[in-house]
């Protein structure tokens, strides 16, 4: 048990460690993140995470709806000789996530 209570102990530092370090390298970009975090659901670190994948030039995008198809947020055929194509932004887990987050903090 004490064993497994100092590898627990040890996660625990090395994730407080990677989001200092998520923070220190973010700071450029804090007044975009704190923007995308004032939306339903987003908290700070998803809003980062949101950004990292999707970068903060949208002029990338040629509209939203491209955006949107990007991160995989909209209906697609991805099935190709039988298989099918796994989403893989972490945007297409994190957004749907941050949603949901949203409709039962809005229902409570």
């Amino acid at each position: 048990m004490t064993l497994a209570r100092e590898l627990l102990e040890y996660l625990d530092k090395m994730i407080c460690n990677t989001e200092v370090e998520l923070y220190v390298r973010t700071k450029f970009y804090r007044n975009i993140i704190n923007l995308i975090s004032e939306l339903p659901g987003i908290t700070e670190l998803s809003a980062t995470l949101i950004l990292s994948e999707i970068g903060a030039d949208m002029s990338v995008f040629e509209s939203a709806k491209h955006l949107a198809s990007w991160a995989g947020l909209v209906p697609a055929n991805n099935e190709s000789a039988g298989k099918k194509k796994i989403c893989s932004n972490f945007s297409c887990w994190t957004i749907p996530q941050t949603s949901f987050s949203a409709i039962s903090s809005c229902s409570h």
